[in-house]
């Protein structure tokens, strides 16, 4: 979809350095979000923390050799139409000039391979742990998936797979606990502003962190349980005093950030994973394999860089009896 090239991380070896330059990535940039902006802090923060400065001039390698294959691509089959090559032709609508340069769209580039794969990786790693662990939940969605497909080559968006509400309740609360973006994404207050009744000064940076706004007590019961059927209806319960309960939640559930600055593939991400768990259900059963990831209470434990970063969790699958592939 952006570049027209596949990785290949699961057959192949040549690129799964990558993998382990994200995590690094991802920790320096969340160094240089908090690090004093002063002449020249950029290369002071690399020089302090040298063990994971070299992940930017990789990454930097990575996406060169990425635009260079897409651009191939294209070349060879011109009626290929991905996202990058509508972005790296943009125009300039007054001077009619190519509107980025080099460099710019090599920083972009970086920005979609972090942004297009280690959050929705993140999120996917933390739903497979959470229904692993649950097999109550695990046994609804894997019914669910099953009876409302035929085959797995029907698996495909549109409305039978937004029908699948144990599906995407598992994501959401998986989301929920584990948010790929956990700490606070800062904004500059403008005249005016006023936060929980305090007045907050004109130009002070102010933020919150999403995963304390997704374990707030007062919103969640019980925020540290997995628990995806507090995004399901109840049925037993009045339907207008549920749908209200789920709407007043959801308010407090933006793993995406909001305002006009979130994330502008959010849509894209959840297809993504709604297509990939809808396809792992129908194809393979799987279960929890070891503690790789889990905390004291059993949550999934995240270290807070830029995006989160993850180990584990570690999951045994195997074909489902029955299905040919």
């Amino acid at each position: 979809m952006i570049f027209t090239t596949s990785w290949d991380l699961l057959t192949s070896a040549a690129n799964r350095g990558v993998t382990g330059c994200l995590k690094a990535a991802v920790h320096i940039t969340g160094i240089l979000h908090t690090w004093p902006f002063l002449p020249g802090h950029e290369v002071t923060a690399l020089l302090c923390f040298p063990h994971i400065a070299w992940s930017i001039p990789f990454l930097e390698q990575y996406a060169n050799s990425v635009i260079k294959i897409s651009q191939e691509a294209r070349v060879k089959d011109p009626s290929i139409k991905d996202v990058f090559g509508i972005f790296g032709a943009a125009k300039d609508t007054d001077t009619g000039k190519v509107a980025l340069s080099k460099t710019a769209v090599r920083e972009n580039t970086m920005t979609f391979i972090i942004a297009g794969s280690d959050t929705t990786a993140s999120s996917l790693a933390a739903t497979f742990f959470y229904l692993a662990r649950n097999p109550e939940a695990y046994a609804k969605v894997a019914e669910e998936v099953r009876s409302t497909f035929p085959s797995a080559s029907s698996i495909c968006t549109g409305p039978a797979l937004n029908s699948c509400t144990y599906l995407r309740a598992a994501i959401t609360e998986s989301m929920r606990l584990s948010p790929v973006a956990p700490q606070p994404l800062m904004r500059e207050a403008e005249a005016g502003c006023i936060v929980d009744g305090e007045p907050i000064p004109k130009g002070l940076n102010v933020g919150c962190s999403i995963h304390t706004l997704q374990h707030n007590p007062t919103v969640f019961s019980n925020p540290y349980k997995w628990d995806m059927s507090r995004w399901l209806m109840d049925p037993s319960k009045d339907a207008s005093e549920e749908k209200e309960r789920i709407k007043e939640i959801s308010r407090s559930f933006a793993p995406f950030s909001v305002g006009p600055r979130q994330c502008i593939a959010k849509n894209f991400a959840m297809m993504e994973m709604y297509l990939t768990m809808a396809n792992v259900f129908w194809n393979l059963d799987f279960e929890s394999a070891g503690s790789l990831g889990e905390g004291k209470q059993g949550e999934f434990v995240m270290k807070s860089y830029f995006t989160a970063f993850m180990e584990g969790p570690q999951i045994r699958f195997r074909k489902r009896k029955g299905v040919e592939w």
